[in-house]
Parts: structure tokens; C-alpha cells; sequence
């Protein structure tokens, strides 16, 4: 049996709400409180930790968090202008002055992803004694192996000198990153020790990219030589090869 309620409003079918949170109307935001979600997405905050900043600085806001992540991709919109993520990748690292290279194949798609920041390059170029590789598991979302170049300061502190994104671990790949970290090094003041694990193709292009008088290490007498370089024994009556 079908009857009627008793009509609230004359003007809506449903009763007045208690709240307008949410509210298309009220929740939309001043452009002051858009700034505010703009910059602090710049700085990669949570948006339940904008939110809770647009309410300090409005409390009678009534926005919700679908009102920020609204915001946040129509800022990104605005800001991509038609990129496309790989473009807004090297737009962004060119705005920083990063030290980028790329390489791609016949349909486009990239095999090769070369990336320096601009202080670790001047950290290199002043502590460039001693480099660190290594190819880590491919648990990125493109199954991409990624190889980390790693250097080390005068007070045994270490800082990250470049990453390298390859198609594979083969000779090939590692000889474009190879090539592509030389050129980080002024001339004449390249690695004289490179520390890698046992990657016979990695090693295999080390003496083809850097001079013969790189000392080539392995991994488990990294202790033993970093304690003779820093107490000068090392180097002194030339540079031997060892490995194992």
C-alpha cells in the first residue's frame, strides 16, 4: 500500500540536512585555501594532512577529502600541460638541473633511464676516489633492474652519486651506464677504485670504460681496503689488480 509522508520542505522531497559537509556548494574551496592544497601537494603531503590544514585555516570549511583529491588532480592537470608521465619526469628533472640521459628503442618505449642530482655531481667530482655499484632487484613497477652508483667522502660517509634504469643486466646495458657516469668525472680525475659485487658483465665493461689503472675489488675486501686508503699505505708503490 502506497501513502505519503508528511512534507518537510515545500521545496525539497527530502528533509533538511543537519550538516553541509560535503556539500557540492559549501565545500568548494577559496582560492586561498586552493593555494594552500597546492602548495603543500608540492611538498607530497597526505591529503588527510591538507585537509586538516585548510580546516586550521578556515574552521567553518566544510570541505571533505574527495574536495582535496579533486583539487590535487585538477592542480596536476594544470601543471602537466598534455604530458605525458615520462615527459613530466624529464620536464622536472630539467626545471632541478638534474643530469639526465635517455635512450629509447624503435616503438618508442624506454630501455635506458640515466639520473644524477646536481649536489651529488659536485660531491663526485670532489670525492671521485672511490665508487660503489651495484644492480638491484627488479621490484619496480616496470621490472626494471636499477643500477645505483654510491661514492664516499673523506670522512667515510657515503652518498648516492647516480641511479641508472636498464632494459637488462647484460654487457650492453651496463656499458651505457658506464658511459654515462664517466662523464660525471672531469677528465683526469676518474674512480681508481670500483667496488662491485661478482657481475662478471659489469666487470667485463669497467675495463673497457674507465683506464686500466682502476683497481676492480670485490665486495668482502671492501673493509679491509677502505682502512688502507685511509691510512695511506694504499697507492703508494702503484696500482694492483686484485679480485677473487
Amino acid at each position: 500500500m502506497w501513502y505519503m509522508e508528511k512534507v518537510v520542505s515545500g521545496y525539497h522531497s527530502h528533509p533538511i540536512p543537519k550538516s553541509l559537509i560535503n556539500h557540492p556548494y559549501s565545500a568548494r574551496l577559496n582560492p586561498l585555501e586552493k593555494d594552500l592544497v597546492r602548495v603543500l601537494s608540492k611538498r607530497r603531503t597526505r591529503p588527510i594532512d591538507i585537509l586538516s590544514g585548510v580546516k586550521v585555516l578556515s574552521p567553518s570549511n566544510s570541505s571533505s577529502l574527495s574536495t582535496i583529491y579533486k583539487e590535487r588532480e585538477k592542480f596536476r592537470n594544470e601543471s602537466w600541460q598534455d604530458r605525458v608521465l615520462m615527459q613530466q619526469l624529464l620536464f622536472l628533472f630539467e626545471e632541478a638541473n638534474y643530469s639526465t640521459a635517455y635512450d629509447m628503442n624503435n616503438e618508442g618505449e624506454v630501455e635506458y633511464l640515466f639520473i644524477a642530482n646536481p649536489e651529488c655531481v659536485e660531491l663526485t667530482r670532489c670525492f671521485h676516489q672511490i665508487l660503489f655499484m651495484d644492480c638491484t632487484y627488479k621490484t619496480n613497477r616496470y621490472n626494471m633492474p636499477i643500477l645505483n652508483f654510491v661514492g664516499q667522502t673523506s670522512t667515510k660517509s657515503t652518498f648516492n652519486v647516480a641511479f641508472c634504469f636498464l632494459k637488462d643486466e647484460s654487457k650492453e646495458s651496463y656499458l651505457w651506464a658506464l658511459q654515462k657516469v664517466k662523464l660525471l668525472y672531469q677528465e683526469g680525475y676518474t674512480p681508481r677504485v670500483l667496488i662491485t659485487d661478482k657481475e662478471q658483465s659489469l666487470m667485463w665493461d669497467i675495463s673497457r670504460v674507465f683506464p686500466m689503472r682502476v683497481t676492480i675489488f670485490t665486495r668482502f675486501i671492501y673493509g679491509t681496503m677502505c682502512k688502507l686508503i685511509a691510512r695511506g699505505l694504499f697507492f703508494q708503490q702503484g696500482s694492483p689488480k686484485w679480485g677473487g
